[in-house]
């Protein structure tokens, strides 16, 4: 639960906010005096524009406050031109490109600063500002320089998502958008056109240009952006806050008291609004307060439509999602720590198993009810949820018995912005009492019960796959045949509270232990059902094909080893698997071509080299059967096996010099071998070396008194003697 950071980071921005109108007030007391100075202060602490999102955890408020002080800084540039105001501005530049990177457009005002001050544009005050601005945003954010292959990808990405996407836009062009919306309402509509006004205005000093031409900078940015929140306006709060001061100041009489309370009046009541409805009660918080005191932990619950809106509360997805986040900066073994340490938590919040509308279709019962076996149903009706339908809503929603409903008020009677995730209206206030969108809960029976296993049984699961992935690595399969035996027993259905990966994990670790352990079937079975998960997993296949191997079902391994060539014809081991199971089925020519393809996918197979010599050498390819097998012999020369079959080889070629070579390198491997020792006195014999040939004979008959050919070798040696 972040509830208790995301109060800190609310607190902190409202510090932040509050802090922004000090710095405005600062730069209007150094354009237009002391009472400048206090307008454009209350200025931008009436505008809803501030107001509404100093109350939320974002990095705008934050931006927006070195905005204004490198404004500030600018100011004192063209005013004064000294070492420290050149420094000072670029210093919050970076701040600002830190903290939000479209905030480093105020790089641009400050360059024309530079230029208002010396007349030129190569001057030192410019460098300077460009380097602290540069050294501080890397300071600031170094991961940019640190990763910037990764950086530039995210930057372009976000580019793409927010000037390019129409992931959030509106039917209408952006521009329209910010000012139909965003600054309409963000500074009341007498606010927008007096600051249109102050723009136009003629007589502007050099100071004042500086706060022109950020303003056009900052509105040139919405124009371009295909993606529109009423957030990305929040720059201009303190430029209008600003400009308004400057048309206010040009009227220093009972006429400018006329004109500022006007022009307070429509943002401040909005902002106090705003303030009372962002304060007050939420409507997903009612609707979670509920499900907490009604409903038990692990019960099925459907958002419709689902995202947008949906209540806070512990689901598998939830974590899920962030477990994604939380592996970007931590490794090894923090994750199983991490769940291991949840896994032993006594308060917890609920757990509840969100699931689409088509899942729980299938699961409706139209028997009589029974509280064990309910499902809850969550509709979200506002402005900003999505009218797309979903499958199985409109049948589900046929089915659904309302029970409940949270209600912000007349949301037909309030105007909201058209892509606003906060709930809270930009006009038209009096119709609402709370944030949220009008949330019915309402609910359906199913077949199956639920309330069964809580957020602690959940950790406990993952805890233990994490933990199960650990032993089968390190081949404790006894070890994790019993972690993952407790996984099977939860009583919280797998198959709904683990995203694909973890299923398949569990699945396919599961049935290594078992096969380790000699548990084919059950390894067969565990498999089978990781296989409608993830079919085109090329060791997945294998192993299948192994497991039908060792239950003798040569037909099915087969079609699986053929499986797994064609998804990864690199799989050396899948050829390998093949062949033998093809070579036993006589099928020497499938044999040889599964081989062939497991040496081209691993240059380096011993075992595969060593089967294409045997199958070479039924076919009397000796030849061939050499190669292979000398091979064979490259990458495993400790092989004993591989030697002696070369020997065999040469015998076949009538090459019983080199014969009696490769008989002697298997006696170097293994000296025990009594049927070697009587190959080389047979050799030795009928190449004349009667001598060798009954030393080896002896030596052969004392290895092993009941070798099968003991006459033979008593015959030979009776002859010698």
């Amino acid at each position: 639960d972040g509830g208790e950071l995301i109060e800190i980071a609310r607190g902190f921005n409202t510090v932040l906010s509050a802090s922004t109108a000090l710095v405005v007030a600062g730069i209007g007391r150094r354009l237009y005096g002391v009472l400048g100075g206090i307008l454009a202060g209350l200025f931008f602490s009436v505008l809803p524009l501030s107001v509404r999102f100093a109350h939320l955890a974002s990095t705008d408020s934050a931006a927006v406050l070195w905005i204004a002080m490198a404004l500030l800084g600018g100011v004192r540039v063209v005013q004064q031109g000294r070492t420290r105001d050149y420094a000072f501005a670029g210093i919050c530049a970076g701040l600002a490109g830190a903290t939000k990177y479209p905030a480093a457009l105020i790089c641009i005002p400050l360059a024309f600063a530079c230029f208002l001050n010396a007349r030129r544009i190569w001057q030192q005050g410019l460098l300077l500002t460009a380097c602290l601005a540069m050294v501080t945003f890397i300071v600031t954010a170094p991961y940019v320089v640190l990763d910037m292959g990764k950086a530039w990808e995210d930057l372009s990405e976000m580019g793409q998502v927010h000037l390019m996407s129409e992931l959030a836009s509106t039917n209408m062009p952006s521009g329209v958008y910010y000012l139909r919306y965003a600054l309409r309402y963000g500074v009341g509509f007498l606010g927008l056109g007096v600051a249109i006004l102050s723009l136009l205005w003629p007589g502007k000093s050099r100071e004042e240009w500086l706060i022109v031409t950020a303003t056009v900078v900052f509105a040139l940015l919405l124009l371009m952006a295909e993606s529109v929140f009423m957030r990305y306006a929040l720059p201009l709060a303190p430029l209008f806050a600003l400009l308004w001061t400057r048309l206010v100041w040009a009227r220093q009489s009972w006429v400018m008291v006329v004109i500022v309370i006007a022009l307070v009046a429509e943002p401040l009541y909005a902002s106090l609004q705003t303030r009372r409805l962002l304060s007050g009660d939420d409507t997903r918080e009612e609707a979670k307060h509920w499900l907490d005191g009604n409903v038990a932990s692990g019960t099925r619950v459907v958002n419709l439509p689902p995202r947008v809106g949906n209540i806070e509360v512990l689901y598998p997805e939830y974590v899920l999602a962030r477990e994604g986040l939380f592996a970007q900066s931590f490794r090894g073994r923090d994750l199983l720590s991490a769940y291991g340490f949840l896994a032993q938590q006594e308060n917890l919040p609920p757990l509840y198993m969100f699931l689409k509308p088509d899942a729980i279709l299938g699961q409706l019962n139209t028997a009589e009810p029974d509280t064990s076996k309910v499902a809850f149903i969550l509709s979200y009706q506002h402005p900003a949820c999505s009218k797309k339908e979903v499958p199985g809503e409109r049948e589900l929603l046929e089915k659904c018995i309302w029970i409940e409903e949270f209600s912000p008020g007349d949301l037909a009677k309030a105007l909201y912005e058209p892509v606003d995730w906060y709930f809270a209206p930009i006009s038209d206030f009096a119709a609402v009492e709370r944030t949220g969108p009008l949330i019915k809960l309402g609910r359906v029976m199913v077949e199956e019960t639920g309330g069964q296993g809580d957020a602690r049984e959940f950790f406990k699961i993952l805890h233990g796959i994490l933990e199960g992935k650990v032993l089968t690595v390190a081949g404790a399969w006894e070890e994790a045949m019993d972690v993952y035996a407790e996984i099977e027993r939860t009583p919280l259905p797998l198959a709904d509270v683990l995203n694909l990966t973890y299923l398949y994990d569990f699945l396919y670790s599961y049935g290594l232990c078992h096969s380790e352990l000699g548990n084919v079937a059950q390894a067969l079975s565990l498999w089978e059902q990781a296989l409608i998960l993830r079919e085109d997993d090329a060791i997945l296949r294998n192993n299948l094909g192994v497991a039908h191997i060792r239950l003798g079902q040569a037909e099915k391994a087969v079609i699986h080893l053929s499986a797994a060539t064609e998804l990864d014809p690199k799989f050396a081991e899948a050829y390998f698997n093949l062949g033998n199971v093809l070579y036993r089925q006589h099928d020497r020519e499938g044999a040889l071509a599964a081989w062939q393809g497991a040496v081209s996918a691993n240059p380096s197979f011993s075992k595969a080299y060593y089967n294409l010599g045997n199958v070479h050498y039924d076919r009397r390819e000796w030849d061939q059967a050499l190669r292979a097998y000398k091979k064979a012999r490259v990458f495993q020369a400790d092989e004993s096996r591989i030697h002696y079959n070369i020997a065999q080889t040469y015998l076949k070629k009538a090459e019983s010099d080199s014969a009696i070579a490769a008989f002697h390198q298997v006696l170097e491997i293994d000296k025990s071998d009594a049927e070697v020792h009587f190959r080389l006195g047979v050799l030795y014999l009928q190449k004349g070396m009667e001598q060798k040939g009954y030393y080896w004979l002896a030596k052969s008959k004392a290895l092993e008194p009941e070798h099968p050919r003991t006459v033979q070798i008593q015959a030979y040696l009776k002859k010698g003697l």
